[in-house]
Parts: structure tokens; C-alpha cells; sequence
């Protein structure tokens, strides 16, 4: 595939339109390409503060790790400061390693995450 398919990196687009059923992209360098079919591989940035579904006023009382406030500080079973927060994917990245950002560390952080609420209803 790498024979065939062009790859570009470190681009901006800066627009994107369709030209006579091709695909036109302009990149903020001035150039520009046209394409059948577009693959986008952006990258993501993690951070904390940008899950919508905690409120702000909880977010400001999680302890995050030192130097890289994108991350809670969790303990060896994945819970934050807060009893009974738990951090699994990516979020828990820096605390447990680059494994746990993916797929491969799941099984692991939700066997140890269910062992510690387990743990923590028996007492």
C-alpha cells in the first residue's frame, strides 16, 4: 500500500472541497492535492479537563500527576483522589504506563478495578 497510496504528514488543511468527484485538499503551505478517498489520522491530545460528562467542580478536585495536569494521579487500582473515581484507556496512561492506553491493558485495569470496588463493598 505504501507503493500506491501518497502519505503526507505534518499537514494542515486548510480547506477541503469536492472538484469534479475528486477529493481537493488546500493545505495551509499553499499546497494542494487532489485525492479518490482521504484517510485523516489526526492524533488526539488527552486531557482530563475535556470529558464533558464530569461536572468542572469535580474536575477541579481531582489531584493530577505532577508536571502533566492532563492526568489524574491514580492509585495502583486506577482510582483517583475521589473514592470510588476510576480511571481506565488513556486517561490512566501516565500513571500505569503506555499499555493501558489501549485496548491490550483493558483487561488487566477492569479485573483490577473490579477487585478494588469488590474489596472496598465487603468492608
Amino acid at each position: 500500500m505504501e507503493e500506491k497510496v501518497p502519505k503526507l504528514s505534518n499537514m494542515t488543511v486548510n480547506r477541503a472541497s469536492i472538484e469534479n468527484n475528486k477529493v481537493q485538499l488546500k493545505f495551509t503551505n499553499g499546497d494542494e492535492t487532489y485525492a479518490d478517498h482521504i484517510i485523516l489520522a489526526s492524533g488526539f491530545h488527552i486531557h482530563l479537563d475535556k470529558l464533558p460528562f464530569l461536572e468542572d467542580r469535580l474536575k477541579r478536585k481531582i489531584i493530577r500527576e505532577k508536571g502533566h495536569s492532563a492526568f489524574p494521579k491514580l492509585n495502583q487500582n486506577f482510582e483517583s483522589n475521589l473514592k470510588g473515581l476510576y480511571f481506565a484507556g488513556p486517561l490512566s496512561a501516565h500513571s500505569h504506563g503506555p499499555t493501558f492506553r489501549f485496548i491490550l491493558g483493558l483487561g488487566k485495569a477492569s479485573r483490577t478495578i473490579v477487585r478494588s470496588i469488590s474489596k472496598q463493598e465487603a468492608n
